[in-house]
């Protein structure tokens, strides 16, 4: 609830400067990413096996590339995009959790 609060949010402030758009968008793509590392980290803490170092490393690398694709929005940042890509981060990150417990 947090995180999508934090997306919501973030998605729809609106900065008085134009130099500071593109960045207010790569970081809004960034916050399910972030949210992703630590739904893989769980419980200790480390990214534990390559494939899921790899997974958050893929995850920062479409965020990244959502946030440029996306770009500057001086009338505010369009919220599906980043909406999407949080289902998806939380989809892979509830994946990996039931594969982890064992209930996968």
């Amino acid at each position: 609830m947090v995180l999508g609060a934090a997306l919501c949010t973030s998605a729809s402030v609106r900065s008085g400067d134009d130099q500071f758009e593109l960045a207010r968008s790569v970081l809004t793509a960034l916050i399910p990413a972030v949210a992703l590392h630590l739904a893989l980290a769980v419980p200790d803490g480390t990214l534990r096996s390559r494939g899921t170092r790899l997974t958050v490393g893929l995850g920062y690398l479409a965020a990244l590339g959502l946030g440029v694709v996306v770009g500057p929005e001086p009338a505010g940042l369009p919220m599906l995009p980043y909406l999407l890509a949080a289902l998806v981060a939380g989809a892979i990150g509830l994946d990996a959790g039931f594969v982890q417990d064992g209930l996968a």
